[in-house]
């Protein structure tokens, strides 16, 4: 039993209990469609940018993302674009003249 010392939102308990809630539901779907989020977002009946917050805020990843390897740049599957000096740099190496 809570002491009289004791304070509690109510607030902030339901707040938490529909955090977890929304996370649990969002999780599930995404399991079932496959991460499929616009299928997700059209059967939870949220519209898919609400659904990409949700995740965002509920800090739920997706494991093929998770598992990619990121780029130089932190980005998965995106090459990083060279400098105009990069690619001066890499013509001279290639040729064996010196710029």
């Amino acid at each position: 039993m809570l002491g009289s010392a004791e304070t509690v939102s109510l607030k902030e308990i339901a707040r938490q209990a529909a955090l977890r809630a929304e996370r649990e539901a969002i999780s599930a779907m995404l399991a079932r469609t496959n991460w499929n989020k616009r299928k997700a977002a059209a059967r939870l009946q949220i519209s898919y940018k609400a659904l990409l917050y949700k995740i965002k805020d509920c800090g739920l990843t997706d494991r093929a993302s998770a598992r990619a390897s990121p780029t130089p740049h932190g980005r998965p599957g995106r090459r990083q674009r060279s400098s105009p000096q990069q690619l001066l740099e890499g013509e001279s190496d290639r040729f064996g003249v010196s710029c």
